[in-house]
């Protein structure tokens, strides 16, 4: 026998009647008063993260004499965070693939001198040691505070429609990327107690059909920070996940990953064809049309300002889900049983 609905609505249906049938006996007595404590812990829990949700959160003194790597700065979260902690007054360091895109253009024509400019590509160890250098040669005065680890890529689609190497290619950027680039700045994090900052997906914590190399390497990355705060601890240095739900930057454009699947589809054998149907394929689409089109904010405020209390915050938290649907959505992933949560999953993605 294995876990499910009916099995759940079994046993909750034998307690409620034991509850009623049964009302003088001493265990049924004590099973009511537990779940009451239950109850209200939770109702105590739900209205301590709204009070705190709620409240002002206040930033570490002294910002001026912090010093700060984000990657992934061309575009989007990226883009938007470098130019509020620079606004800060926090000297950014800020890594991008192409130092001549018009993000980097944006960048220098809008921040300030303290805000530097370099070519870092993730996956490449070169550039990343070469970062290491770059930060060394140019702190100064200051103290090296955290990373923020937020490139990111995107590219395949189902399982069977998608080649091996996507996975390794998503894989290397996403997750890796990642390893490198915390790997390299450690040093420097031990010797001011520092921060490292992940900055996942809602994808990371909601496991979702038809992107399975991303899912798989937002999988990983969150594992990677989880273990990796319990190894630093020693040192000081803390380690901080932000799970942005859907906001529309180049990794959520309809048009690219429309695309990205017709050409997949196109590529695909004519076996693979006859199992996922034209109808099914319809339904995959209507489906990315309304979580990459129609859903997604514009503003990236609440991503951007959940990242900047995880980098500099006084009272940082460990996780951050982004945004009232995000909450709701990781609340019902984390909380149903998993065979409810597929059922849910496989509907609103079109794979029912």
């Amino acid at each position: 026998m294995r876990y499910s609905v009916w099995l759940f609505a079994a046993a909750w249906g034998s307690l409620v009647a034991a509850a009623w049938l049964l009302p003088q006996l001493w265990l049924v007595r004590l099973l009511v008063a537990a779940g009451s404590l239950l109850l209200t812990g939770v109702i105590a829990h739900l209205l301590a993260e709204l009070a705190a949700a709620l409240c002002p959160r206040p930033l570490l003194p002294d910002l001026r004499g912090k010093a700060v790597l984000v990657t992934g700065c061309s575009s989007g979260i990226g883009l938007s965070l470098a130019k509020r902690l620079d606004a800060l007054g926090v000297a950014v360091f800020a890594g991008l693939r192409n130092p001549r895109c018009p993000g980097a253009a944006e960048l220098r024509q809008t921040c300030s001198s303290n805000l530097r400019v370099l070519q870092l590509d993730v996956t490449r160890p070169d550039h990343v040691q070469h970062a290491v250098e770059f930060v060394r040669d140019n702190i100064g005065h200051r103290e090296f505070w955290a990373v923020v680890n937020n490139a990111g890529i995107t590219n395949g689609a189902l399982l069977e429609l998608t080649p091996a190497e996507t996975f390794h290619e998503v894989w290397n950027t996403n997750a890796l990327g990642g390893v490198r680039v915390t790997q390299a700045f450690m040093p420097l994090l031990r010797r001011s107690k520092g921060r490292v900052v992940f900055v996942n997906s809602a994808l990371g914590v909601m496991p979702s059909p038809g992107v399975l190399p991303y899912t798989m390497s937002k999988f990983a990355l969150r594992g990677f920070g989880d273990a990796l705060r319990r190894e630093v601890r020693r040192w000081g240095v803390s380690v901080h996940s932000v799970f942005p739900f859907f906001y529309k930057t180049s990794l959520t454009d309809y048009d690219t990953a429309l695309k990205m699947l017709d050409n997949l589809w196109e590529r695909s054998s004519q076996e693979i064809k006859d199992a996922y149907d034209e109808r099914f394929m319809a339904g995959i689409k209507k489906a990315m049309k309304i979580w990459l089109f129609d859903r997604p904010k514009s503003s990236l405020a609440e991503p951007v300002d959940d990242i900047i209390d995880a980098t500099v915050g006084a009272t940082p938290n460990l996780y951050y889900v982004t945004g009232w649907m995000g909450k709701l959505h990781y609340a019902l992933e984390t909380r149903l049983p998993r065979s409810v949560a597929d059922v849910i999953a496989s509907y609103v993605t079109g794979f029912s």
